[in-house]
């Protein structure tokens, strides 16, 4: 029993070693991913592409703008009152439909047969017997 305890650590033990190699090799590759990434960025600031707008800071770049646009210039609501006034679409979202108009659909695939079949012959007189009327 022992035995058989000491082969089973010993094999937790080599897969956990494994874990770490390949724990290493994923952090390696990781890095060196992020080295490539910062030198392409690098490389950018200091020769940009032709017709390129010219880099900016991040202390150039303007302030976002306030969300709240609502203030004495434009009362609350002003934009409700320019949809009131929009063009009618032409398939508007809201489009009633008649009861009358709508045409139940057939159904995909026809329903199994109400007998159950036990020869080919009567599986053909079904199919005749759905087809006549």
């Amino acid at each position: 029993m022992e035995e058989k305890l000491d082969k089973l650590i010993s094999l937790i033990e080599s897969q956990n070693k494994a874990w770490q190699k390949s724990l290493q090799l994923l952090d390696g590759i990781h890095m060196v991913l992020v080295e490539k990434y910062k030198a392409a960025d690098l490389l950018l600031e200091e020769h940009p592409p032709m017709g390129a707008p010219p880099p900016t800071n991040q202390s150039q770049q303007r302030a976002p703008s306030n969300l709240n646009t609502f203030g004495d210039q434009h009362p609350y609501g002003y934009e409700l009152e320019d949809e009131r006034k929009a063009p009618a679409q032409s398939f508007p979202a809201t489009a009633q439909v008649n009861e009358e108009t709508v045409q139940p659909q057939r159904p995909f695939r026809e329903p199994p047969p109400t007998v159950p079949v036990t020869s080919k012959a009567e599986m053909m007189e079904q199919v005749e017997k759905r087809a006549k009327p």
